[in-house]
């Protein structure tokens, strides 16, 4: 008693009330089993007709406790009274049949046992006008509501008193009858009236389904082995095999589930529900709203229906479409979702993935697999697009698809709707145009390849290259060199984090930029003639060659022979260089340097204007003296003698010229031009500033950029590492 006071406190007294009904009446009905029950009758009473077979079936062999059980269940489903729609849709006669008047204690517990088992219980009369006095129970024949001549079978048993035995018993009359001899006396009976029904459903000229799927429905396990037991002692064949004679497909598969679990679980009722001559999509509905937001209940579903029939998802797809099919999916929530990814990395149909909304509920490593797997398809459609979208646009995929391009691309090329970069990869390229100095307009353009995963930004730059014939390239030395100049330096942000730049170049055969790589002049020796560009290369080449080229192959122009517009665009910086020392006037600098220009002969030209820009300043220990001055002194010589940067390509330009001419030329239009002492500069020819590194924050902007978009929330500039 105290632990029964305490259980009422713990869950209240109406749970412990079913608890206590359930621990006296085995034969109670579960929850689903007396709703699967009160949809049997309502369906009965729907439509144009009333399946009365299907009415009796259901009320075949009940206790009290189970109709209460059914009414009650009836009334939280539908919102109306039992007795009210029975009488509406019955006739008299036909109420009398199902004795209105239930026995006034439950049958489980009898007062008088042969009283309580003589008619099967029925509805109480608690909504409707007074109901006929019933009749006496029918023969077994007509109580199974056949107008068939029933096959030649023993009469009911009848009801057990203490001097007869109950149906099928061998109790010695003499024995008294004590409560569980009565409880099984009962059970026999209603296990009688079941059974006859049920022969009944399937004798004449077709079978009633319907009346044998409401007699099995509601059945435990106990009731179930006696009904079976008295079918196959009376008519000797068991009942699973009139049933599996009688019925085949969708029907069959209800009555046997019936039979062997007294009710249909949600697979089951799903099952039946898809399968047949067409969709019942209202029971779809109405089973997946039942289970909707019970991921438990959800998994067992799921799980039951894929050991019992196959994966509900694919009988889901294959039998809905459209918002329809939507809305079934999403009934099944997380766990369908879930469901649904799993099943088709294990090589499931793609068209599963079409209503999961979010794929963060799995791995990215699982989402790989899934982008893979609707690559597989033969044609992918609109929703496999939407699939693709889906997956990689979530923000935790950023780096995934850095890491994966190719697989990325794939998507895009399927017609996925994503971008081509994301702020963790993507392809720079661009292209400029050089008017140079020394003469002439060069072209150049920068192309690679970025990455920016975690903290590293990985910048890949693709060359094709083509060696001559015996050329063996020294790629190795070569990204040597880019790193000692290049691979220096991270993007920082105030806070301390740190994103090294590392920057590779890459011998691909794929690549668009080509570069010959020949040989020197002299094998093995570089040789004043082996100028290379971003075009050729030589085997061996100043250790400043290949990171100057390689800062063209990144987008950077050159930063020597510009004009003072150019520079100033370019570096952002200007030069004012050295004042006149000289003591000669601008202009009569200038007349001096077209003199020398013109000197005959031809070969102590190059002499004669070294001495003349070393005396008026603008060479000093052989290193040009870029700015004002410089640019003063070239005014006042295109004022009075015509352009000198004409005259220092012509003038040197005659028979017998020599590399040491075209050296010193070099030499003397860089006076009159603007360079800067990093590395896209030309620091050996003139004296070097102090305060300029060979790579220049200008030099990393673009590489400042991508770590800005990726981070925005911090200010990021160039730093060491």
């Amino acid at each position: 008693m105290p632990h029964l006071v305490a259980l009422q406190h713990s869950i209240g007294n109406a749970a412990v009330g079913r608890l206590v009904q359930r621990l006296d009446d085995p034969d109670a009905l579960t929850p689903a089993m007396a709703q699967q029950l009160a949809r049997r009758l309502k369906d009965a009473m729907d439509g144009w007709g009333t399946d009365e077979d299907a009415i009796y079936g259901v009320f075949t062999g009940r206790t009290q406790h189970q109709v209460n059980s059914i009414e009650a269940a009836y009334r939280a489903l539908f919102g109306r009274e039992l007795t009210t729609d029975l009488s509406d849709e019955l006739t008299a006669a036909e109420l009398r049949r199902l004795a209105t008047l239930a026995p006034s204690e439950p049958a489980a517990a009898p007062t008088s046992p042969a009283a309580d088992s003589a008619a099967p219980a029925t509805p109480a009369s608690t909504a409707s006008p007074p109901a006929p006095s019933p009749a006496a129970p029918a023969p077994a024949a007509a109580e199974a509501g056949s107008s068939a001549s029933p096959a030649p079978s023993p009469a009911p048993s009848p009801a057990p008193t203490a001097a007869a035995p109950a149906a099928g018993g061998d109790v010695a009359a003499a024995m008294p009858m004590t409560p569980a001899l009565a409880a099984a006396a009962e059970r026999a009976n209603r296990a009688e009236l079941a059974a006859r029904r049920l022969r009944s459903a399937m004798q004449g000229w077709g079978t009633d389904e319907d009346a044998i799927f409401a007699v099995l429905t509601g059945r435990s396990a106990a009731e179930r082995r006696a009904i079976a037991d008295f079918y196959s002692l009376t008519y000797g064949r068991t009942l699973e095999f009139d049933l599996r004679d009688e019925m085949s497909g969708s029907e069959l598969n209800e009555a046997l589930r019936l039979l062997g679990q007294g009710e249909l679980s949600s697979a089951d009722e799903l099952y039946q529900a898809i399968t047949g001559a067409g969709t019942d999509e209202a029971r779809v509905m109405r089973v997946l709203e039942g289970l909707a937001g019970d991921r438990a209940r959800i998994r067992r579903t799921i799980a039951d229906y894929r050991r019992k029939y196959g994966s509900l998802l694919v009988a889901l797809n294959g039998d809905m479409s459209g918002a329809e099919l939507t809305t079934a999916r999403n009934h099944l929530g997380h766990i369908g979702h879930l469901t649904a990814i799993q099943e088709v990395i294990a090589g499931g149909e793609p068209d599963l993935l079409h209503q999961v909304p979010d794929f963060t509920i799995v791995s990215t490593a699982d989402r790989l697999l899934l982008v893979a797997r609707v690559h597989t398809e033969t044609v992918v459609g609109d929703s496999d697009e939407g699939v693709l979208e889906r997956i990689w646009g979530t923000a935790d995929m950023a780096e995934v698809a850095a890491q994966n391009q190719s697989l990325y691309a794939a998507s895009r090329d399927r017609g996925a709707e994503i971008p081509a970069t994301l702020t963790t990869f993507g392809r720079f390229q661009n292209n400029f145009v050089q008017d140079m100095f020394e003469g002439g307009i060069t072209a150049g353009d920068g192309i690679f390849d970025w990455t920016l995963v975690g903290d590293r930004l990985n910048v890949r730059v693709p060359i094709r290259f083509q060696p001559a014939s015996g050329v063996t390239p020294p790629y190795a030395t070569w990204q040597t060199q880019i790193n000692n100049v290049w691979n220096q330096y991270a993007i920082c942000e105030p806070g301390g984090r740190r994103i090294p730049v590392q920057f590779t170049m890459v011998n691909d055969s794929s690549a668009s930029r080509t570069v010959r790589v020949v040989k020197n002049k002299v094998p093995g020796t570089l040789s004043p003639e082996d100028r290379a560009n971003a075009g050729k290369f030589f085997e061996v080449m100043r250790p400043s060659t290949v990171p100057h080229e390689f800062g063209h192959f990144i987008g950077l122009p050159d930063e020597y022979q510009r004009t003072h517009g150019d520079f100033v665009e370019i570096t952002g910086m200007d030069k004012t260089g050295p004042t006149n020392t000289s003591g000669r006037t601008e202009a009569q600098i200038a007349d001096d340097l077209h003199t020398a220009l013109h000197h005959d002969p031809a070969a102590n030209r190059r002499i004669e204007v070294r001495r003349a820009l070393t005396a008026a300043g603008l060479l000093v220990g052989g290193r040009a003296q870029q700015g004002n001055f410089a640019q003063d002194v070239m005014g006042e010589y295109n004022t009075r003698h015509g352009t000198l940067k004409d005259d220092l390509i012509s003038q040197f330009t005659f028979e017998g010229s020599t590399q040491s001419d075209s050296g010193d030329r070099w030499l003397f239009q860089t006076v009159f031009s603007y360079a800067s002492s990093s590395i896209m500069g030309n620091p050996g020819m003139f004296a070097p500033d102090p305060h300029q590194h060979p790579v220049e924050p200008r030099h990393l902007r673009e590489f400042v950029s991508i770590v800005q978009q990726r981070n925005p929330t911090e200010t990021w500039s160039m730093g060491a590492r």
